[in-house]
């Protein structure tokens, strides 16, 4: 078929349809159906964006639970609001708000959402970043769980362990379960990301554990160079870029 824009309607040449060059038969029929599904998708993510653009994230003026939900946001280069607790706005005002007594917290059209994973793949469905089918999706959430499930708790242990027993023993799982993992998420790249040419949820978190999270266990991706070639795409992206070296991104 020839490549046409979505945003151009239908052309036709002698009664032909210059797409699939279908003459009112089954296949041209097909291809109608083809691209009223694409264009309806492309009209949804457009007013999912707008929605998005609405929102507001409550978090500390810290990376931590809501650095992923503002990195989705800045790929896509969304505005939206970023709400930080300071001197003149603190969470012991705020939180009577929140579900759980905790943050971050979204709030869309008015109403609280809460913990940072459901808010993250929220955010990436809402912003296409989570896969084109069901099982696309599947995939992206079995990476996401890897990484959110099975090693993040450790690392919060790590900081916030209350005995160094607790932080010594929190830090040999996540080195144990990271070396386990690694060559698994090697072997599901596909292509230049995790579903080919299209960057999702799994990407970015994976960029964020390789930034945040490899350096304190003392691990590299020397020897998973499929992985370290999406966080270097991501890292070089431009729109990533701009909220990284933004002066109000934090640094902690």
């Amino acid at each position: 078929m020839k490549s046409v824009s979505l945003n151009d309607p239908l052309k036709y040449d002698n009664n032909e349809c210059l797409v699939c060059k279908g003459n009112k038969n089954l296949l041209h029929l097909y291809c109608l159906s083809l691209i009223d599904t694409a264009l309806t998708r492309e009209k949804l993510l457009e007013q999912s964006i707008k929605t998005m653009a609405d929102c507001k994230l409550y978090y500390f003026n810290t990376k931590g639970r809501a650095e992923l939900i503002r990195l989705l946001y800045a790929f896509k280069d969304v505005k939206f609001e970023d709400v930080r607790f300071s001197e003149t706005f603190k969470f012991e005002d705020f939180k009577h708000k929140t579900r759980f007594g905790s943050v971050p917290v979204l709030e869309v059209n008015g109403v609280f959402y809460a913990q940072s994973m459901a808010i993250a793949r929220y955010v990436a469905r809402e912003l296409g970043l989570m896969g084109s089918s069901s099982l696309q999706t599947l995939k992206v959430d079995m990476i996401v769980d890897a990484i959110s499930v099975d090693i993040f708790p450790h690392l919060m242990n790590i900081v916030w362990g209350s005995t160094d027993e607790i932080k010594n023993a929190a830090r040999t799982k996540a080195t144990e379960t990271t070396k386990k993992i690694l060559p698994a998420l090697e072997k599901m790249v596909a292509g230049d990301y995790f579903l080919g040419s299209e960057v999702t949820l799994a990407d970015i978190i994976f960029f964020t554990f390789n930034n945040e999270a490899l350096p304190v266990l003392e691990l590299n991706l020397d020897e998973h160079p499929k992985l370290f070639k999406i966080s270097k795409s991501l890292k070089e992206n431009e729109n990533i870029k701009k909220y990284l070296t933004n002066p109000s991104t934090p640094q902690k």
